[in-house]
């Protein structure tokens, strides 16, 4: 497992200051976790490698998260995340989270993910 902290900002509350913590696990390749640190608390996301990736360069994800470049302001990213408890909408440096994803890159090249099945199947049924 691989993990990094980054401050953030939720620019759409007063641009509060958060912790992320990034998390990248190799037998679950696809997925990114991210836990949101504030004053209030802390939430947790799963979040798809590959949007994140996408999102570098262009608009990215659909529906509860999306992740895009700001306009005229580079090295900035902006990543959306709807739920039924609320939105958000987080500034990050895109330097932090490159260098996060060229490490989970290492780990496990795109295309070579490989996901038990198995194993999966026998964590959701347990």
């Amino acid at each position: 497992m691989f993990s990094s902290m980054m401050k953030v900002h939720r620019v759409d509350a007063g641009r509060e200051p958060l912790a992320a913590c990034l998390e990248y696990d190799p037998a679950d390749p696809f997925a990114v976790k991210v836990t949101f640190q504030s004053v209030r608390g802390a939430t947790e996301w799963t979040l798809s490698r590959d949007v994140l990736n996408a999102g570098m360069d262009e608009e990215a994800g659909l529906g509860d998260v999306r992740i895009a470049p700001v306009p005229g302001r580079p090295g900035l990213l902006l990543l959306g995340l709807s739920s039924p408890e609320g939105d958000a909408i987080i500034e990050m440096q895109a330097e932090g989270l490159a260098l996060f994803l060229e490490q989970t890159y290492a780990m496990v090249p795109a295309g070579a993910e490989v996901v038990d099945v198995d194993a999966a199947l026998t964590a959701i049924l347990a």
